[in-house]
């Protein structure tokens, strides 16, 4: 084995120490070998020695200027010095000696930093296209996606879409906004309808077969506002046009099914003007009158009335849903059945559930009462799926964005693991997926949130978690302590939010870790404005209201800062935004105050999570390297310079001392 193929080895199973000493071993007795020079930069790299890598691969590249594999690292080097520009151009000159898949990804992440965002997407899809199963690049693409609109639509791009949304590992919700972007292009929307009737039947017969429309409408909740008016727009068309009509023609049905989930996933968030109000209370009462009357042959035509009727409001809302729940749909196409399904079989499944939900003490606390009774009303978050391929382990978590902290020794054991404050149950099953062998308690005060959460474990073979009803305050009553506790954009709604932080400091294993997310005084700033116009409005938490309000904040009634939070999933649904605009008990912090109520609670910050903010790079070069991105003065230092940063809270991990 020659010393070099015994380097590599050394190197590649991570004995960087060994592969180094036979590197230089070489150079001794050959100074000029190039592939000694540039793996010696690799090392550099590794070592986050980017200067003195570039020096070595460099030198490398001058003796040996047709090596692909040279350039791309000191692309890497000089991307790791905040170079930018230079490293682009290293990285295109590997392309143009090789065209490889690790260069493309290292190259979009680079023009990513740039701000040259479609140009990133770009290459994201070439590497796609060259290898499909890359999973760096369909992650890479995947994070870029999220924020990033294009302005034109791709054909590339809607074939990597709907291979995203066919996957089950993934969160569709991400896919939302760009979609929608692709189809306003694809389609030049927003566009008025109704047209012609003629123009409206080509329209209608493209929107039916599109099936990149048809994912988002059933797999997400849209969160393009003009996208929104489309649909509003399409919804009136729809319902004004066949709700006299014997049927729905078969062309069509896929694309009226499609909205009527929408409409659900929504919770029918969408404005209705008094023709189409006037319309549906029409439609109701003639599927009442069929399913109240004896003739079975009509009943068996009510398909497409329910369909029309299922795109303003839910089976399970209307006055004859119990005669609809015995109503045979064999007949009917499987769009109809799934929404049958889902608008009124699954609600009266949470409903069962929620009747055998254990409790843990009455709820005495006002402010408790006051929140439990609003997400009785309205759960919270109503979610279709988990991402599973994007879900990190703790420890691999960790390791990326605190590398300071060395995990505990539990974290590879079974735990046990308390979500204070579990809304529908997202977070505790993310959990239990992660972590098959422990025990996740999943607290929350609505028993109708927590119904929905135990119909989705089901619905994925969960059975590692255990839903309770329970108020922060009375979880002393819990026996057990706990490794990991999350309190994820609770404890804001709490009258004395320092207080239910400490009966969860309590529940604490030693060493144990500490999820908290809270608002930030800083970027919620134009949300108390909008919730203050509310109070001067007299506008309540219902429907009605919340629909009002929102037409008002899209229309630019308000501070344009409002317009922000129009980009939010939560400004969406009913749900969302009532959480967000119409909360009966909203507390804000500042990161001193967090700093101040760490010292007092016993716990030592970990880190904050950036890992969702969109943090400018020119932020990032400036900070100083020697320090940590997400300690507390480099995120004061981030607010004051951006005050919106934390607009989708502080995320941040501590640990009991």
């Amino acid at each position: 084995m020659s010393k070099l193929v015994e380097a590599r080895e050394h190197h590649k199973a991570g004995r960087l120490g060994k592969a180094e000493q036979i590197y230089h071993e070489i150079l001794r007795s050959q100074p000029h070998h190039p592939d000694a020079l540039h793996l010696l930069g690799v090392i550099a790299v590794q070592r986050a020695q980017p200067a003195h890598a570039v020096d070595l691969i460099e030198k490398a590249i001058r003796l040996n200027p047709t090596e692909a594999a040279y350039h791309s690292n000191l692309g890497e080097a000089l991307r790791a010095q905040g170079q930018f520009d230079a490293a682009i151009s290293a990285y295109r000159q590997a392309l143009a000696i090789r065209f490889d898949n690790d260069t493309l990804d290292n190259l979009a992440q680079a023009l990513c930093a740039q701000g040259l965002s479609e140009q990133a997407i770009d290459f994201y899809l070439r590497a796609l296209n060259l290898r499909p199963e890359d999973t760096q690049a369909r992650r890479g693409l995947l994070i870029l996606l999220r924020t990033v609109r294009p302005t034109g639509s791709w054909a590339e791009l809607e074939q990597v879409l709907s291979t995203y949304y066919r996957s089950a590992d993934i969160d569709h919700q991400q896919l939302a906004g760009i979609t929608a972007n692709q189809l306003r292009h694809k389609y030049g929307l927003p566009k008025r309808l109704p047209l012609t009737e003629a123009d409206n039947s080509t329209f209608l017969d493209a929107l039916s077969s599109d099936q990149l429309l048809l994912a988002l409408l059933t797999k997400t909740v849209n969160v393009d506002y003009e996208f929104e008016r489309f649909l509003t727009e399409l919804r009136r068309c729809l319902l004004l046009t066949y709700h006299q009509a014997p049927r729905i023609p078969k062309a069509h049905v896929a694309l009226v099914g499609a909205l009527a989930q929408q409409c659900f996933n929504n919770e029918y968030v969408f404005n209705t003007d008094a023709e189409e109000a006037r319309t549906v209370e029409e439609l109701t009462d003639v599927v009442c009158a069929t399913l109240n009357g004896d003739d079975e042959s009509l009943q068996l035509e009510l398909e497409s009335q329910l369909l029309l009727l299922e795109c303003y409001v839910s089976l399970e809302s209307l006055r004859c849903a119990p005669q609809l729940a015995t109503l045979n749909t064999t007949r009917w196409s499987p769009v109809s059945q799934a929404l049958v399904e889902r608008t009124l079989i699954e609600p009266s499944q949470e409903r069962e559930i929620e009747k055998n939900i254990e409790s843990l003490g009455e709820i005495d606390d006002p402010t408790s009462r006051a929140v439990r009774a609003q997400y009785e009303e309205n759960p919270y978050p109503r979610w279709l799926d988990i991402g599973r391929s994007d879900q990190k382990d703790l420890t691999s978590m960790r390791r990326e964005q605190f590398p300071h902290v060395t995990p505990p020794a539990f974290l590879s054991e079974s735990m046990r693991i308390l979500v204070a404050g579990c809304g529908t149950g997202q977070e505790p099953i993310s959990f239990a997926l992660k972590y098959r062998n422990s025990e996740v308690v999943a607290v929350d005060l609505s028993r109708r949130s927590l119904a929905y959460g135990a119909r989705m474990a089901h619905k994925l073979g969960v059975t590692n978690v255990r839903f309770l009803q329970a108020d922060i305050l009375n979880l002393e009553k819990l026996a057990e302590r706990f490794h990991i506790i999350s309190s994820a954009g609770v404890l804001h709604h709490m009258t004395d939010p320092i207080a239910g932080w400490r009966v969860l400091v309590d529940r604490l294993v030693p060493s144990g870790l500490m999820q908290v997310n809270l608002y930030s005084e800083s970027a919620r700033r134009p949300l108390a404005v909008a919730q203050e116009e509310i109070k001067r409005r007299g506008l309540k938490p219902i429907a009605e209201d919340i629909r009002s309000f929102r037409t008002l904040v899209l229309s630019g009634a308000f501070n344009s800062e409002l317009t922000d939070f129009t980009a939010a999933k939560d400004f969406y649904t009913l749900s969302g935004c009532r959480d967000l605009l119409f909360h009966v008990k909203e507390h804000r912090f500042t990161i001193a105050q967090i700093r101040e109520a760490l010292g007092a609670l016993g716990l030592e910050l970990i880190g904050f999570d950036l890992s969702k903010l969109h943090i400018p790079q020119h932020f990032q070069e400036s900070s100083d390297h020697d320090s940590d991105m997400n300690d507390f003065a480099t995120c004061e230092r981030l607010e004051q310079l951006y005050p919106r940063a934390f607009l989708s809270m502080y995320r941040f991990w501590c640990h009991k001392t």
